[in-house]
């Protein structure tokens, strides 16, 4: 049998690179899919298999990430909202939960009960049941990575959104902050840049900040503002894709990876909140670097343009940040973004600035 060449990369955390998974994952996927619908692929955050001639499943996975520094509680609520997203974004709530907790040996059964508890009663309010999974401490395993989750729904085919009904020019739209993530874990632990930033507000804004970690709102608001208009969400809204790793950049190129179109990007047209600004730049001097870093919260939505003012005015009317952010473009090689009157390439890989300048923070209150 040939071998695979493989061209090695920096060992950079988080995700692989789009040229590795495409030559080590994307071409073995095990067994003949027979009627996959959508498989996995960079920009799927979902995936849709038929189940009969009118149902199908849709199933996401996400590494459960908890850090303690936020407190156990924190820190799982922030875990469980990650591995839900990629379901949410579909249009359709998940069904069935699947957990999988390799967890370090150190830990004891009483923090083991304290991350149970809060994944049983989210889960418990979401309607979602627990179906499967593994449990146990392990060498070698340790925060903030501490297994991983899986959600699954069923639903009719056409009732959900996904990234190949992606049309040239279609409008893209962020929805919340552009560094969500970077924003709220820096407010967590930054009290002294929080109050030069935000002053009496710090403690409100953390606050706040933590409760946008959550897209339930947003992916909810998008989809009934299509609806209340007396359209249809699973044709007028063309993909909702989350914002981790590589923040929206990150997430952009993804987008045209997923469905072969280039874009133009323009930042600057973004309502970003003074205090936010401030505070976010006391950490990412150049401002490039908050549209790179980690972005659990935020959401880009493509959509028909003819839809873009309802989608926009539902969120806005909320107080949730959002504006029109670009259009895809059909020639692929054309991927442009504009920082303060700047315009750049959205070159790939992208480094993500978030985790350096958390550790930063970390280490300086030591």
């Amino acid at each position: 049998m040939p071998s695979t060449k493989i061209e090695t990369t920096a060992n950079d955390p988080g995700k692989f690179s789009i040229d590795d998974l495409k030559s080590i994952v994307f071409g073995r996927l095990g067994a003949p899919a027979r009627g996959m619908l959508v498989p996995p692929a960079i920009g799927h955050d979902f995936n849709v298999q038929r189940i009969d001639d009118v149902k199908v499943l849709l199933a996401s996975t996400d590494p459960l990430y908890v850090n303690p520094v936020f407190g156990i509680e924190k820190g799982t609520w922030l875990g469980f909202q990650i591995v839900l997203s990629d379901m949410l974004l579909s249009g359709q709530l998940p069904q069935q939960a699947i957990f999988t907790l390799n967890l370090p040996n150190a830990m004891d059964i009483e923090t083991f009960d304290r991350i149970w508890s809060v994944i049983d009663s989210e889960c418990k309010r979401l309607g979602i049941v627990i179906i499967s999974g593994h449990t146990g401490r392990y060498d070698g395993c340790d925060y903030p990575i501490l297994g991983a989750g899986t959600m699954l729904a069923t639903c009719g085919e056409g009732e959900y959104i996904g990234s190949s009904s992606i049309q040239q020019a279609d409008d893209i739209l962020l929805a919340g902050n552009p560094a969500s993530e970077a924003l709220a874990s820096l407010l967590a632990v930054d009290s002294q840049g929080g109050e030069e930033a935000f002053g009496a507000e710090y403690p409100d804004a953390r606050e706040a900040a933590w409760a946008d970690l959550s897209i339930e709102r947003v992916t909810a608001l998008v989809v009934d503002a299509i609806r209340q208009a007396g359209e249809n969400p699973f044709t007028e809204i063309h993909v909702m894709h989350d914002i981790a790793e590589k923040g929206v950049l990150g997430a952009a190129s993804e987008l045209c990876e997923a469905c072969g179109f280039g874009c133009r990007l323009d930042f600057d047209s973004f309502p970003l909140d003074p205090e936010v600004k401030a505070f976010l730049e006391l950490h990412f001097p150049d401002r490039t670097s908050i549209w790179s870093a980690s972005g659990q919260g935020g959401v880009l939505v493509a959509c028909n343009p003819a839809r873009t003012e309802t989608i926009l005015n539902a969120l806005l009317e909320k107080r949730i940040p959002a504006a029109r952010i670009g259009r895809f473009s059909g020639d692929r090689q054309y991927r442009m973004y504009t920082v303060e009157e700047m315009t750049r390439s959205l070159m790939i890989p992208i480094a993500d600035p978030f985790w350096p300048a958390f550790q930063k923070v970390l280490l300086d209150k030591q």
